[in-house]
C-alpha cells in the first residue's frame, strides 16, 4: 500500500469510528501503513555573516537576507536520562552519551553497537548518516567549539596534535555512520571536530556513537505536478528543478528569496540540515541541470566566514582531487568561481517545515561570553605556575576543546582542570560541560 494512501485510509477509519456500526459488524483488521516522519532539527547557527565575519542579521530585502540565522527552529536541547543516554525530543532518537573509547573499522563499529546493552536496552545500532548529522551543531569552531551539543561527551585523544598512527588532530572527531556509499567500499562519516561530512573506506578506523529508536531520515516524496515536490516525511516542499545557472552564495540567497513558484513566494535557501535531508533522494523525482553539482546551503562555516556549506551530488571531489562521495557536505568559497573541478554551484529552494523568519535578535553585539582565567589562583589549585597553565591552554579565554587538550598536556583529569578554572574566572560564566 502506498504511504500517502495509508494516510487517507487512517483518516477514513477515524471518521468511520464516529458512525454507528451495523449490528454484528467487526472492526477492520487491515494494517495501516503510516509514513515515516522526521522533522529536521535546527543547525544551531545563531549568528549572521558576510564574507569577512559577524554582521548584524540583515532584514528582508537587504543583501544576504535568507541566511541560516534569518530562519530559525527549535533549539538543540536533549533530555539527559542520567543513565548514559540522551533523547532528542525532535527526532525521538535516543543516543549513547559517550563517544566510543576506541576507534574501529565500520563493520566492527556496527557490530559493537548491535551488541551494546545500555540503560536496560539492547536494540542499539550504528546510526545512519541522516541520524548522525541530526545531532550536529553547525555553530562549531575547529579548535574552539565542537560541532555537537555539550550534552554529549566528546573527547580529544592526543595532546601532541596527532594520533600514534599519524592522524591529524582536527580529524579526530571522525565518526562512523551505517550508511554505505554506492560502491559499498566506503561509508559516510561526520567529523564533530571540523564539521565535514563525506565518505571514507570502511576499513579505516574511526570513532562511533550508538543510537536506538525508530529509523529516522527516510524521504517520502510526492510530485505535486506544479514544479514542486513535497516530502511528507519532513514536511518540506522543494523546488523540483534547480536554478540552472551558477550562482555565488549571495546570488543563491537572493534567487530563493525572490522565487515565486506554484502560487507561493515564501521560498528560501535551505540550511545545511534541510539540504542534507535530500542527500540520497536527488536522483529520483528531482530535475537536475548538471550531473555533478554543488547545491548551496544558507549555512556559513562560522570559523571561515568567507565559506558556506554546500551539498555535493554526483561525482564529488575535493580541490585536491580526493573523492568525497555523492551526498558529501563541505564548505565552499562564497564569492569565488573555483570550487571542485567541473562542478556547478546551484540553488534548490525550499519552503515549509518548522523554520520561522526573524531579523534578530542575533547581531554582532550578541557575541559569545568572554571567559578569562585568573591564572595564578587556578594554577595554585593544580600545583603549577600560571605560566605553565596558560601555555597549556593557549589562551586566558578558554573553550572546552582547549581545556581538554590542556588536561592531556598537564597530565591532569579534565574534570579537575575544569573545576580549577570555574573557581577562578573573572566572569562567572560556566565552562561547557562536554
Amino acid at each position: 500500500m502506498h504511504r500517502r494512501f495509508g494516510i487517507w485510509l487512517l483518516l477514513g477509519l477515524l471518521v468511520g469510528a464516529c458512525v454507528p456500526q451495523a449490528q454484528g459488524a467487526q472492526p477492520s483488521a487491515t494494517p495501516i501503513l503510516i509514513p515515516p516522519f522526521f522533522p529536521i532539527p535546527e543547525t544551531g547557527l545563531r549568528y549572521c555573516y558576510d564574507a569577512t565575519g559577524l554582521v548584524a542579521c540583515p532584514a528582508a530585502g537587504e543583501v544576504m537576507f535568507g541566511q541560516d540565522a534569518n530562519y530559525i527552529g527549535a533549539d538543540l536541547v536533549y533530555t539527559d536520562h542520567g543513565d548514559g543516554t540522551l533523547t532528542d525530543p525532535i527526532t525521538g532518537l535516543t543516543w549513547q552519551q559517550l563517544q566510543s573509547g576506541a576507534r574501529l573499522d565500520q563493520a566492527q563499529a556496527a557490530q559493537t553497537c548491535h551488541a551494546l546493552d545500555l540503560a536496560g536496552y539492547d536494540d542499539w545500532r550504528l546510526p545512519s548518516i541522516q541520524e548522525l548529522f541530526s545531532i550536529a551543531d553547525m555553530s562549531g569552531l575547529p579548535g574552539a567549539a565542537f560541532f555537537i551539543n555539550s550534552a554529549f561527551d566528546l573527547r580529544y585523544a592526543d595532546p601532541t596534535g596527532q594520533y600514534v598512527d599519524g592522524m591529524p588532530f582536527d580529524l579526530a572527531g571522525q565518526t562512523w555512520s551505517a550508511s554505505l556509499a554506492a560502491d559499498g567500499g566506503q561509508a559516510y562519516v561526520y567529523n564533530f571536530f571540523n564539521g565535514d561530512l563525506h565518505t571514507y573506506p570502511t576499513d579505516g578506523n574511526f570513532f562511533y556513537r550508538c543510537v536506538r529508536g525508530a529509523v529516522y531520515g527516510q524521504n517520502d516524496l510526492a510530485n505535486n505536478d506544479d514544479g514542486t515536490l513535497t516530502d511528507t516525511a519532513s514536511g518540506l516542499v522543494w523546488q523540483q528543478a534547480d536554478s540552472l545557472y551558477d550562482l555565488n552564495w549571495d546570488g543563491a540567497l537572493a534567487y530563493c528569496e525572490n522565487l515565486s513558484l506554484a502560487g507561493y513566494d515564501d521560498w528560501r535557501l535551505p540550511d545545511s540540515k534541510e539540504l542534507a535531508s535530500l542527500a540520497f533522494a536527488l536522483d529520483s523525482l528531482f530535475i537536475s541541470s548538471a550531473s555533478d553539482t554543488h547545491y548551496w546551503s544558507a549555512t556559513t562555516r562560522a570559523d571561515t566566514p568567507d565559506e558556506a556549506y554546500s551539498l555535493c551530488v554526483g561525482s564529488c571531489t575535493a580541490l585536491n582531487g580526493a573523492s568525497l562521495g555523492s551526498g558529501s557536505l563541505r564548505s565552499e568559497p562564497k564569492f569565488r568561481d573555483e570550487v571542485a573541478p567541473g562542478s556547478d554551484k546551484l540553488a534548490r529552494c525550499v519552503r515549509g517545515g518548522a523554520r520561522r523568519a526573524i531579523n534578530g535578535p542575533y547581531t554582532v553585539d550578541s557575541d559569545l561570553p568572554n571567559l578569562v582565567v585568573e591564572a595564578n589562583a587556578a594554577g595554585q589549585l593544580l600545583g603549577i605556575s600560571a605560566e605553565t597553565l596558560l601555555n597549556a591552554l593557549g589562551s586566558t579565554n578558554p573553550t572546552d576543546p582547549q581545556v581538554q587538550k590542556a588536561a592531556f598536556i598537564l597530565n591532569v583529569e579534565v574534570e579537575e582542570l575544569r573545576a580549577a578554572l570555574r573557581a577562578h574566572m573573572l566572569e562567572a560564566t560556566p565552562l561547557p560541560s562536554t
